[in-house]
Parts: structure tokens; sequence; C-alpha cells
């Protein structure tokens, strides 16, 4: 009995050893309308023809890699449509050769659930409305390479509830993030520019769901035009890195209640010119210096973080 017992568990380990490494294979090339790039050393997709809701875009086609999802553009230069627009797929998963994401990839793709990034991805952009209307995605966990996230790049993902930003990221573009309207947190990384063209098209404008913004360490400053802009009640994270802070990027209203926190010693505060700042509460490590001097006390509640 305990050989047929050893030998049966022998085999189920085997089977799930086999399972773990199966590969998942790509859509065959005749899914996709595409050509050569103008190099002549990569692949350009078009349009997603098959009839999978399942897609997994392969790495190559004709021995070439597939270095972008374009989209279909007029002879006369406006794009005709993305991708995979207004299809019903549910899961797309990119290959790591794949440098940039397309305007209007997978715009109103309202059943696409899953975002998936091969191992190693190469991905540096995602253009404009790449994903704009993709209303019951709740997570797109974007790989490091990502340099440029276009306007309206994720406008009225409503199901999107967490968004930590790629670290190596450089712009953001006017609402990028606004209408989606489950989004509780975002993560900004220490490279992202935050001078936006226009305060009032932010990334995070229209956001109400927002509660917090945490900014990563490495970061020496936060400043720079509207990251928020509402009557929101947010908790913003400081990093120690940090030396100079403005209350100008964040634009909400008098009855907002935010909290910062700073987590180093108090830092330089530079462009005060948003006099509704609405802060309810102002945190600092008691074991961190400069807090006797800050010239908010008189304006706001500092308080020692126990």
């Amino acid at each position: 009995m305990k050989r047929i017992i050893i030998v049966f568990l022998i085999v189920l380990t085997v089977a799930l050893v086999s399972s773990c490494h199966e590969e998942i294979k790509p859509n065959p090339a005749t899914d996709f309308e595409y050509e050569v790039n103008p190099a002549q050393n990569g692949i350009l997709i078009h349009k997603y023809i098959g009839t999978s809701e399942n897609v997994v875009i392969p790495a190559q086609i004709d021995g070439l890699p597939v270095l972008s999802v374009r989209g279909v553009y007029s002879e006369d230069g406006p794009l005709e449509s993305g991708v995979f627009e207004g299809s019903n797929v549910k899961t797309v998963t990119f290959p790591n050769t794949v440098i940039s994401i397309g305007d209007n990839a997978c715009k109103d793709c309202k059943e696409l659930t899953s975002v998936t990034f091969a191992d190693g991805s190469a991905l540096t952009k995602i253009g404009i409305s790449a994903f704009e209307g993709c209303t019951s995605l709740k997570e797109i966990p974007l790989p490091d390479s990502v340099l440029n996230i276009d306007r309206r790049a994720f406008y009225g993902c409503s199901a999107l509830t967490e968004v930590d930003l790629p670290d190596e990221l450089l712009k953001i573009g006017g609402s990028a993030f606004s209408e989606c309207t489950a989004l509780k947190k975002i993560t900004i990384p220490a490279k992202l520019d935050l001078y936006f063209i226009n305060r009032g098209d932010s990334p995070l404008t229209l956001v109400p769901s927002l509660e917090q913004i945490v900014f990563e360490e490495g970061r020496e400053e936060v400043r720079g035009y509207a990251l928020v802009n509402g009557r929101l009640d947010i908790k913003i994270t400081v990093p120690g890195s940090v030396k100079k802070f403005s209350s100008y990027l964040f634009l909400v209203g008098r009855d907002a209640k935010t909290e910062i926190a700073f987590m180093g010693d108090a830092p330089e505060i530079v462009e005060e010119g948003n006099g509704n700042f609405g802060v309810s509460a102002i945190y600092y490590d008691p074991d961190t210096s400069g807090w006797d001097t800050f010239p908010w006390n008189d304006k706001y509640d500092v308080i020692p973080n126990d």
C-alpha cells in the first residue's frame, strides 16, 4: 500500500511540475494584420483579426521580433482603430520584445480583465488612450522599463483600485487615470516629472475615490503643477529623501481633510501658491529635525507621529 501511495505522489509531483513549466502558446500570425517596419528589423502589428478571447501576442513573426502593436492608420495619417479597440478580448499577454503599445490599442475593451507583460519586458511607451474605457480591468502590473505613459492611457478604467507606477517612469500625460472611480492608491516613482502641461488636466483629475498618494524614496523634491485636482480626503506619504515640498502640486478644496506624513527632516516649503490646500494634519517622525521652525507650524496641526 505504501508503495502505491509513493508512486502516486511521484506521478502527481511530476504532473504538477510539468504544468508549471508548460508554455502558453502564442496566437498564430494569421490572427493579426501586420507589416515589417521600415528598418526591416521588426514587426508592427496593426489589427487583431482572430477569434480567441485570450490573446498571447507572439514574440516573433516571420523570423522577426514583434516590436509594436501600432494600430490601423489611414492613408492621410489619422489613426482609424487600435489593435484590439472595441473587441471582446478578455486577456492579453505582451511578449518582452514589444517596445511600444500604440494609441487606442485596447480602448473600449469592456471585457478585458487581465494584461500581462512577459519577464524581461522592453516596453518603454504606452500610447494615448491605450487602455481607455477598459471597465473590467482591476490591475495593471506595468514593467519597470516603461518611461512614458501618454494622456488618457487608463481613462475610465473604473475597476482599477491601485496603481504602482514603474520605477523608471519619466513622463505621464494629462487625464491618464481620470475617471478611474475605484482608484484608491497610487505610488509615484522618484524619477517621474511632476510638471504637467496643464494644471487642470493632471493625471489624477476626477478621481474622487483616491485615498493615498505615496512618493517613493529617492525623490528630493515634491513640487510641480497639480497632481490632484478636486475635493478629496487623501493621505500623502513623503519619504525622508525629500528636501523641498510644495502645496501647489495638490489642488484640493478647503473642506478636504488631507493628511501628510513626512518620513524625514522638515523640508523647505516652496511655491506655496494654493490657499485651499485643505490640510487637516501634518505628521512627522519625532526622531527627525527642523520641525520646531517648520513654516507651517502656525498654519496647520503639526503632530509627532507616535
